[in-house]
């Protein structure tokens, strides 16, 4: 962790002088000063911090809205009905596809291959 200490303009030429000086004294007074604010800044944007909500406390307030909700059926959550609108038209996708990759290919049949390609997955 790196903690970054505030001076003042004030401080900042007392520090300088201090330092051509080589009064040690002064200088430990200048930092002690700084960081006695910087450790008060810092401990107020942590008690800011634990003020937030937490990610648990999170989950929980959306699991207690969602109590009520209706579940789904085990025909909802199956493969087949998850990934049922990629598998159904795949020739559609492909030509989708084509028409964004033909400016960069154009002499590829990227339907072809793509169709290819889900065959190769489907058997495998």
């Amino acid at each position: 962790m790196t903690i970054t200490l505030k001076l003042t303009p004030e401080q900042e030429h007392c520090l300088r002088i201090g330092v051509a000086q080589q009064d040690a004294q002064a200088v430990r007074e200048i930092l002690l000063q700084a960081v006695d604010s910087t450790v008060e800044d810092l401990l107020r944007s942590a008690s800011h911090k634990l003020k937030e909500p937490t990610l648990p406390a999170l989950l929980d307030k959306i699991a207690a809205e969602l109590r009520d909700a209706p579940a789904l059926s085990d025909e909802a959550v199956s493969r087949a009905e998850i990934y049922a609108d990629h598998f159904t038209d795949r020739g559609m996708l492909a030509r989708r596809l084509l028409g964004t990759g033909r400016k960069f290919s154009p002499d590829r049949d990227a339907v072809s291959e793509l169709m290819a390609e889900r065959a190769a997955e489907e058997q495998n």
